[in-house]
């Protein structure tokens, strides 16, 4: 879906700032999958897996601070 960017001092953050954040990325994520899947496509089920994935390329390349948004935001979607 594209690059992201996130402030290395992430887990430093005040909760009201991480959620900024993170509504912001995952509004952006929707978007986009709104905008180019068909209505029949799960877009939870899609919007998951490209998190899941995500967090295990960020873990492995050791951006630990991408991996955290986005456990975070898997979080809030799994809530909904």
């Amino acid at each position: 879906m594209g690059y992201l960017d996130v402030p290395q001092n992430y887990f430093d953050l005040n909760d009201e700032d991480k959620d900024v954040i993170k509504n912001s990325i995952l509004e952006a994520m929707l978007y986009i999958l709104e905008k180019n899947l068909s209505k029949d496509t799960d877009k939870q089920k899609v919007l998951l897996d490209i998190i899941d994935s995500s967090i295990i390329m960020n873990e492995h390349e050791e951006n630990y601070e991408v991996a955290g948004v986005l456990f975070d935001i898997k979080k809030m979607v799994n809530e909904d």
